[in-house]
């Protein structure tokens, strides 16, 4: 969606101000996204028209996913602690926000990240 039907969207159909639950999956997501992609930016040497980061060969690849391993473990072990803690993230909620950042780059997921975690 252009920025200007987001805008739109935001300003005419009053968009809801999402649970607890869904902000704090999508404070996860965030981390995980912006871990991947700062990491992936350090591993990767081949990249493609959309400036993605593309692994060229087998070991960075390998390197990548077992980073991506990692942290989803990360963030699946927080989503348990904020479960013991009161915070049930629903998987609707869990998947909504994950969906959230398919389409991010890394200099957007700085920005997010900044406003959340610093």
């Amino acid at each position: 969606m252009d920025n200007n039907k987001e805008l739109f969207k935001r300003e005419y159909y009053c968009e809801w101000i999402r649970s607890k639950e869904y902000q704090e999956a999508h404070k996860l997501w965030l981390w995980y996204n912006y871990h991947c992609e700062l990491y992936d930016s350090k591993i990767c040497t081949g990249s493609n028209e959309y400036e993605d980061y593309i692994p060229v060969s087998g070991v960075e690849f390998k390197l990548i996913n077992q980073n991506a391993i990692r942290n989803l473990k990360h963030i699946q072990k927080e989503r348990e602690n904020l479960k013991y803690n009161g915070v049930n993230i629903s998987d609707k909620d869990w998947n909504l926000a994950k969906k959230h950042f398919y389409n991010y780059k890394l200099k957007a997921l700085e920005e997010e990240y900044k406003y959340y975690f610093q």
